[in-house]
Order: C-alpha cells, then structure tokens, then sequence
C-alpha cells in the first residue's frame, strides 16, 4: 500500500476514527477535540490485477459502484451503503452475510504517534461490527482483493442490493442501524414486537419502516434519539430478555 505525500500533514490531536459521521451520535453539548476531514489522495483509488487500493476517503458507495462496473466482484454488497472505506473498516462494515474484512489483504494505518503500521486482515481481529483499531488509530489507505467477473452480472447484483436498501431502509436523515443484531434474531423486529416502531419523541422517531433506525422528522436533538435507543434498548431487555448492544458509537457523551 502507498503512502500518501500530505499524510504528514496529519496533526496528533487526532483522537477517533469516524465513518464521515455516520453510525454516529455526537453529543448536545459537543466534543472536546478536533475533528479531521481527510481528502485529497485519501479519496483517490486505483487498480491492480483482481484488487484495488483505496484511500480512507473514497465514499464505499462509489467504490463498490466503480468495481461492478469494471466487472469485478466482491464489493456489491456495499452497493448504496454509506461512509467512507477506512470508517468502513474500522467497523468492519458488511451486509448479506459479507463484510469488508473477507475482503481485506493489507491495511496502511497512522498511530498516535504518527507512526505508519501495515496490517494484514489477520492482525486486526476483525469480527461482527468491529475491529481492534481504536481510538488514536487512522485507517490510510486499504487494499481489497477482488475476483473477476462478468459485467453485466455485476450492475445487476449492485443493483438488486441498491434497490433492497432503498425500499427497506428509512430515507429520512439518520445515523444509521442503531444496533447490532444479536445472534440468530434482528434488533428491528426484536424492537418492532416490543411495540415501538413509529415511537417519538421530540424531532426524532423510531422509523416505521425499519425499527433499527431512528430517524430525524424535525428540529430532533441527540438526547431525543439517546432517549429513544435507550427505550428500545431497556423494553427488548424487559420483554424478551436479550440485551442489545450498540452499532452506532457515541461521541462527547
């Protein structure tokens, strides 16, 4: 994986790593540090023979869009997903039975110390929505192994996964799955049977079309949606007796 030129640039105040804010809740009252946008080479990829390396910014959406149409196959289960690749890893991000860590051949990763690491999938216990790469730790450049395929079988199978997340996915702005499935069940219809979907408070509201997101309908604060996921949380604890664990990550909390 190549370094690029400006990553230097990179100052230490550097505290988490972020999927370009989604899955994420920031606080009412803010976050005590700074916040750093990567651009430039960071959202540049380019390709090798059945793989392709690409910055921590390159929209995971596009990528995956950019590699079905090069008839290249692995990455359509992002199709229309959101936040960037190195987010992307850092949560270990998938969907239909995939996540991006199959995927993964070597990951360029800055420390606290602004010290360069290469790893391998293997180093970075990759499992269900997480990763060991912790807060201090940028993700920089991955590089994804890919296998060839046909192109026209490829823009379909994107766009059949396009189609199943705009229909079964809330449009309105929101933060995400709010948690991860536990085993052998789903956290929306766990919170649907409790009978909270459609639930609101202030701005924010328990989506009627899929009870794993909360969705902003107007003027919603974070402690309107921190309301709500503990709720969800608490009655699917007192009904069913499975405690739900958070997908999203709280920040200034």
């Amino acid at each position: 994986v190549t370094l690029p030129p400006r990553l230097r640039r990179i100052s230490t105040s550097l505290a988490t790593s972020r999927i370009s804010g989604t899955n994420l809740l920031v606080s009412d009252a803010g976050y005590r540090g700074a916040v750093v946008r990567l651009a430039g080479e960071f959202k540049q990829f380019v390709y090798e023979i059945c793989c392709v390396e690409a910055g921590a910014a390159v929209p995971l959406a596009r990528l995956a869009s950019d590699v079905g149409q090069r008839g290249l196959a692995g990455l359509d289960f992002a199709a229309g997903m959101p936040g960037t690749v190195g987010g992307a890893l850092v949560m270990n991000a998938g969907a239909h039975d995939s996540v991006i860590g199959d995927l993964l051949t070597e990951a360029l990763i800055l420390d606290e110390k602004l010290k360069l690491h290469s790893f391998a999938a293997e180093d970075l216990g990759l499992s269900y929505r997480k990763s060991n790469i912790t807060s201090g730790f940028v993700v920089c450049r991955v590089k994804l192994r890919l296998s060839q395929g046909e192109k026209e079988i490829q823009e379909r199978k994107c766009g059949q996964y396009l189609r199943f997340r705009r229909e079964r996915q809330p449009h309105q702005p929101n933060a995400g799955s709010i948690f991860k499935n536990p085993p052998h069940d789903s956290a929306g219809r766990l919170i649907e049977a409790a009978g909270l979907k459609g639930r609101r408070v202030g701005g924010a509201m328990i989506s009627d079309l899929h009870a794993n997101f909360i969705v902003h309908c107007g003027n919603a604060s974070a402690a309107d949606v921190r309301y709500l996921l503990e709720m969800a949380r608490e009655e699917v604890a007192r009904q069913f007796g499975v405690n739900l664990e958070l997908e999203i990550r709280l920040l200034g909390y």
